[in-house]
Parts: structure tokens; sequence; C-alpha cells
């Protein structure tokens, strides 16, 4: 590099009393914490088959579809002067990303917004980087581009543990982002033995990203997952839990429908509400109300099942209102019944 052109990047880069900058405009804000701006990279990290594409196509929903009203709230203005969504998937067969790009059309169409979706699974390495910067950078005279999503960052590398591809592919997308305004969300595994993003490439995504969110599969049912905050610059969130509806659409849920559906999904899923009800009698016994460890203890007693099924009975209990928690955690929690007595006839009170 010659002595000029340091000279001339020293210039660009150096930030002087009068100047004016933009400030990073918010694209999605989750109970007040900026989880997505103008100009920076976000991550969504999790183990495979986690939910992890569902999860970045639910918050690319909710960019354009919440209320004010919720705790996830996008910025419309954003999409004043950018009018393009870009979608680049790196791993799945073009018939699966086929299906990504008709339920996000559903959606964008309304908003007269366009989608464009790219299918990079049978290029090489380096073509997939070059069309990815043609298409976000080079070719992006305009700077139309509002957000553009990279599923499966980690098929821009050789080697995941490659510290210098890493640093390589890592400053491109801060090129890209800082020049074009644009934001970038990826999307990468995390190692098998814990909830780490994966080599080199997920430690320098981690550094760079403003937010990082982990996706996590509830464990007993496929068809739920959760995203949380794992690394945030401007405020954090509660865990989000999403459910993957019968026309395989992600949709926020509450953690009160979560547990309707898992009760759906359980062995329990044929008790009729009476035989519910007489369980939790038997239960309780003479007892208004039980501390977390007595009542798992005894549903584990009465039903004749193991710890996890006296939980999963718990929580459909709660989302029954069968019984409620006073909201206090460790030794302060308590649980009661709530329900009427006296038309449960006939229970047998005998605590086995």
């Amino acid at each position: 590099m010659t002595e000029n052109k340091i000279q001339d990047i020293i210039k660009t880069t150096r930030i002087s009393r009068n100047e004016n900058v933009a400030e990073e405009q918010p694209i999605l804000t989750i109970s007040g914490a900026t989880v997505m701006s103008s100009g920076n990279i976000s991550a969504f990290i999790g183990k495979p088959k986690s939910k992890k594409t569902f999860g970045v196509e639910l918050f690319m929903r909710v960019i354009l579809t919440s209320k004010k009203n919720s705790n996830l709230i996008n910025d419309n203005s954003f999409f004043s002067t950018r009018k393009r969504i870009i979608w680049f998937d790196t791993e799945q067969s073009r018939g699966l990303v086929k299906k990504i790009e008709t339920r996000l059309i559903e959606v964008y169409n309304t908003f007269n917004i366009p989608i464009e979706v790219y299918s990079l699974r049978p290029l090489s390495v380096s073509e997939r980087i070059d069309v990815i910067t043609q298409i976000l950078y080079t070719g992006n005279e305009n700077h139309d581009i509002a957000i553009a999503v990279i599923d499966g960052i980690r098929d821009l590398v050789t080697d995941i543990n490659d510290a210098k591809q890493a640093t390589e592919i890592l400053s491109l997308l801060m090129r890209i982002t800082d020049n074009t305004k644009m934001h970038i969300a990826t999307v990468l595994h995390v190692n098998k033995s814990d909830n780490n993003a994966r080599g080199h490439l997920g430690t320098e995504l981690v550094n760079k990203a403003e937010t990082v969110m982990l996706v996590e599969k509830d464990s007993k049912t496929e068809h739920i997952s959760y995203i949380t905050p794992e690394h945030t610059r401007q405020g954090s969130f509660k865990p989000i839990t999403f459910y993957i509806d019968e026309n395989i659409c992600p949709k926020a849920i509450t953690q009160k429908e979560a547990n309707i559906i898992l009760a759906q999904n359980s062995p329990f899923a044929d008790m009729t509400e009476i035989e519910h009800k007489k369980t939790i009698v038997r239960v309780y016994r003479d007892q208004e109300e039980l501390l977390y460890s007595e009542l798992l203890d005894r549903t584990s007693k009465v039903t004749k099942k193991g710890d996890a099924l006296a939980r999963q009975l718990k929580e459909i209990w709660i989302s029954q209102d069968f019984i409620t928690h006073n909201g206090q955690r460790g030794k302060a929690a308590r649980y009661k019944i709530n329900f009427q007595l006296n038309y449960v006839d006939e229970i047998n009170t005998n605590y086995d």
C-alpha cells in the first residue's frame, strides 16, 4: 500500500469534531431493545434442526407485520427508500429454498416489498462470495436493499477454524453494511458439546454482531422453538417462543399457548377435565397449597410417572388454570388448587 493510499484511508476514517454522523436506524425492537438496525450484523445460532431458518423467517415477518402495542416493534419507515429484501441460502436443496420463498412472498407482497431468494448450494465457496458481493455491494448502486439474510455463513469459508478466512469474510460483511447501511442477518451452527458458535468463524461473528440469538427446539415437541438473546449491544429481551403452524409458518406464541400445545402432544392428551381434577385432588389431599418439590413428588407418586412427566402435567394444569402459581421463585413458590371441589365426587383421596 502506497503512502498516498494510507493517507487517504486515514482521512476517511478519522471522525472530525464538526462531522454530522447519521445514527443507526432501528429496524426491529423487542421490549425496548434494538435487535436489528441499519448498518449492522446479527446472528442466529443453534444446533442442527433447531428451526434457525424459521427463527429468521419469523423476524422477517415481524419486521413488516408487528403492531405498536406488541413487544415486537418494527420501524417501517426504514422501508420508505429501501424496497428490497435479499435471502441467500447456502445449504438446503433448491426445492426447500423455494418453499421459503413462497412463504415470504405471501407476506411481503402485501406490503409491496420485493424479496429475492437465491439458492447457492451448488456453487463453490469463492463463487458464493462473488455472488453475494455483486448483489449486495458492487451491483447495489441505488443502496435500496433493506435487509439481507445469509442462511449458512459457514459455507462462505472452506475451513471454519481458519482465522484468516473468518476475519476476511466478517470484514467483507462489515464493509458492505457500513457502506450501504443495510442490515445483514446470518445463520450459523453451534458446537455439539455446548451453545458456542462454531469455530473461529463463530468467534468472529459473535464479536462483530450487534445481536446474537440462540435458537433452541423444545425437548418435548419439534413444533416449538425458543429464541434467546445470547449477546446484545442495545438492551436485552425475554426469550421468544414460536410455533410452526399447520401451514408450516412460524408464529410467535405466549408461554401459555405453548403449554397448551405441549399438552396436546403429551401422554396426558386424552385425559378429560374431570380426570385431571380428580388427580389434582388426590395430589393435594388435605393441603391447600404445595411447594414446587412437593407438587412434583406427590404427582409422580399418584400418577406413577417419573419427574419429567410430572413437570409436564404441572404445566398442563397451570395452562388450563386448574392450579395457580403465586409468581414467586425458589422456596417462596406455592401452587394452589383453582377450582371448586364440591362437584368432584367419588374421589379416592388415599395417597399411595
